[in-house]
């Protein structure tokens, strides 16, 4: 597994902690030859995990819709770059070229990336290990819902078939090695 599409914020988060977790499975990943996928853009915690890969000689493949372009966000010195028409497009490609996703703190435009790769899963259509970092309990909340979903037969899984939740990035690499996809309920014809 070399690909691996990492969802992260554009922004920095107030916890130091949770930044220094990010970068540091940034370190991880180059180290294993792991090529970056990612929203392709230089700010943010996006921005730093790109600078950590392209520091190291790593790969970095940035996918960034062209609404985002003009507002000077994009990275310019990647390994491969693509400019789309939409975000819809943009998670398209992101699915298309990742072997495996990472999920770090980040807001509204992860949540909906993160969101997005699980209802595939659900469905059968991503068939590739999710690993979500919950650096400091980020994602306590969400996936304290995602559990009441499932309570309420909302789910046809349990959210822990869908996604492998780590707490330190040192487990991230395990996480993805031993992944076991999920049955693809029985009302879905693939």
């Amino acid at each position: 597994m070399t690909n691996i599409c990492v969802f992260c914020a554009s922004s920095f988060p107030k916890n130091e902690r949770i930044l220094a977790d990010c970068l540091e499975l940034g370190r991880i990943l180059v180290k294993s030859g792991c090529t970056l996928v990612y929203g392709g853009a230089h700010v943010g915690i996006m921005g730093k995990i790109a600078e950590i890969f392209l520091k190291e000689k790593g790969k970095v493949v940035g996918i960034m819709p062209e609404l985002l372009t003009n507002r000077e966000i994009a990275s310019t010195e990647l390994t491969e770059k693509f400019i789309v028409n939409s975000m819809a497009e943009r998670k398209a490609l992101m699915n298309d070229k990742a072997e495996a996703f990472v999920v770090l703190p980040g807001g509204i435009g992860t949540l909906d990336e993160f969101s997005e790769v699980v209802c595939l899963s659900s469905l059968g259509q991503v068939r590739k290990p999710i690993v979500v970092l919950n650096s400091c309990g980020y994602f306590d909340h969400l996936l304290k819902f995602m559990e009441h979903a499932w309570d309420e037969a909302l789910l046809p899984l349990p959210i822990n078939r869908y996604l492998t939740v780590v707490n330190s990035p040192s487990e991230v690499m395990s996480a993805l090695e031993n992944f076991s996809l999920p049955p693809v309920p029985s009302w879905i014809k693939n």
